[in-house]
């Protein structure tokens, strides 16, 4: 239990949020019965999946890009994103002073072009659906210079149990990443193992922290406070699969297209504070809140984002 203190006090202490943060013992339930990754996973019923995530698929079929992320739950697009489009967000970062911070996570109509015309570049758009087999819609991204240093997880994990893996996140490399960086690390074929849910894990949790949501701007989620469930169930499940890990070090223009279900982090840098220039796009079903769908909106001839924030 002393290991499973530490981490939340480690992680808490490099992720900064408001002075209300519970702290162990008083986050759990039951603080001397820490799960395993089965304790708190679900495999996903064939029926509701992607095509690509189905037992049964004709893989003579299937294109190379799609044979990839079918196996490995990945795909690397190595210079896939326009210069143009790179050097426009890149201005438009200097010409706001943010530094090394990150903008508003939400993608709304107040979202700066130059995000949504990376996030939903044509290209980009209509290589996710080959992938995933539907129209996904940019709805989330993380826009710092550094590394986000969030440990093991699955994306699936954090959405509601409808999800069933019909999610993607992509990473845009907008110069070199340095191996000091904190470099985004995954384990290829990850996605084929059951995911983690958002219901199991937070039955460990209090009550009272089982939907913290932190305050804007603060980075706060009830999921940070798991972490010291969640982190090392996924370690032991890696050691136990002798899952190999791979680091992005991607190059200026270098996509990295990865599954809801894959199990990946950002690493903590070697030197902290260094530069890591990059965009990180997620996307959701476009049917996943019904009530919103007709705020969807497609930016110019690429893809689709709501036009509306989330309430």
């Amino acid at each position: 239990m002393a290991s499973a203190v530490g981490r939340l006090g480690t992680a808490l202490a490099r992720r900064p949020g408001p002075a209300t943060v519970p702290l162990l013992p008083d986050t759990l339930v039951s603080p001397d019965r820490m799960p395993s990754f089965e304790d708190v996973a679900e495999a996903y019923p064939d029926a509701h999946v992607p095509p690509l995530d189905r037992t049964k698929c004709d893989e003579e079929r299937l294109s190379w890009d799609q044979l990839h992320w079918r196996r490995f739950g990945y795909l690397v697009l190595p210079g896939f994103m326009p210069d143009d489009l790179i050097d426009d967000y890149l201005a438009y970062r200097e010409a706001s002073g943010i530094g090394l911070a990150g903008f508003e996570n939400s993608v709304w109509d107040g979202t700066a072009d130059t995000i949504k015309a990376l996030g939903c570049h044509g290209r980009l758009t209509r290589k996710i659906e080959e992938l995933v087999g539907a129209e996904l819609g940019l709805n989330f991204t993380l826009t710092q210079f550094t590394s986000t240093e969030r440990e093991w997880h699955q994306d699936d994990y954090l959405g509601p149990d409808s999800v069933y893996g019909w999610y993607c996140a992509v990473w845009i490399a907008l110069g070199n990443i340095h191996p000091d960086s904190g470099p985004f690390e995954f384990a290829p074929g990850s996605h084929r193992w059951p995911c983690m849910r958002g219901r199991l894990v937070r039955e460990y949790l209090r009550p009272e922290v089982r939907s913290w949501q932190g305050r804007p701007g603060e980075g706060g989620h009830w999921a940070q406070i798991a972490q010291c469930i969640t982190t090392p169930a996924y370690e032991k499940k890696l050691a136990q699969e002798r899952a190999s890990i791979h680091a992005f070090l991607a190059r200026r223009g270098d996509v990295l297209i990865w599954h809801g279900k894959l199990v990946h982090r950002g690493s903590i840098a070697r030197k902290r504070g260094m530069c890591r220039p990059a965009l990180i796009c997620h996307y959701y079903p476009t049917d996943l809140d019904r009530s919103r769908t007709h705020l969807l909106t497609r930016y110019r001839d690429g893809g689709l984002y709501w036009r509306e924030k989330e309430a």
